[in-house]
């Protein structure tokens, strides 16, 4: 008799996990139940602190703007995205076989086998980068911009007049993207910059609202 408290302990144990695994969604809370779809154009207080849906026309006040490079685009986001020529090392069991490249971000050539001939720049002189408007709207809600960095962006070409003098001098421009060096014949070193843009227009979101501004959901 002393045996049966066991077998009830497991079998209550049992149906937990059963339940765990079968559960209705949203029992967990207000992050499993389906957000609400509201009007951006009236944000109602009622919603403060909910998830909520909401489809709209993205306005944009303050160009985003690349420093650097002097590249600015009417639109919510502009994405800088560099990548560099550099060596590459592929190895298979004892041999080892070196090209040359297009990559995002430095590799590392000090870790080669064969390090001394193949030396790849130790940093980029420029990174990947997202710029932002000064403020992003949609409706009567203002948009957090990390809220947009999942959105589908749209190739921006730019042309040699967008940057200072200086660097001007220093680039090429093959199919809307700047090259630090020849396209045709790169060296090791040499690096491409191209852009993105979110450009307004209409999107659907989805959020917390808090206030009058449109949160990416934690």
């Amino acid at each position: 008799m002393r045996r049966l408290p066991i077998v009830v302990a497991l079998v209550l144990i049992a149906l937990a996990a059963a339940w765990w695994w079968w559960r209705p969604a949203g029992v967990e809370g207000e992050a499993s139940t389906p957000a609400a779809t509201v009007d951006p154009a009236h944000p109602d207080p009622a919603d403060e602190g909910r998830t909520v849906s909401l489809t709209g026309e993205l306005t944009v006040s303050g160009m985003p703007r690349d420093d650097q490079l002097g590249v600015t685009a009417h639109a919510a986001l502009l994405h800088r995205d560099v990548a560099m020529f550099q060596w590459r090392e592929h190895c298979e069991g004892a041999g080892c076989r070196y090209d040359t490249g297009w990559e995002d971000g430095a590799i590392d050539s000090r870790a080669f086998r064969d390090a001394d001939p193949h030396r790849n720049p130790a940093e980029q002189p420029f990174a990947d980068a997202v710029f932002e408007a000064d403020a992003v709207r949609i409706g009567a809600l203002t948009v957090e911009p990390a809220l947009l960095r999942t959105l589908p962006t749209q190739p921006l070409t730019v042309t040699l007049g967008q940057l200072p003098p200086n660097l001007a001098a220093s680039f090429s421009v093959r199919d809307g993207a700047l090259y630090s060096g020849d396209p045709d014949a790169p060296a090791v070193g040499d690096v491409r910059i191209r852009y993105r843009q979110l450009q307004p227009g209409t999107v659907t979101l989805t959020g917390i609202q808090r206030g009058t501004q449109l949160h990416p959901i934690p």
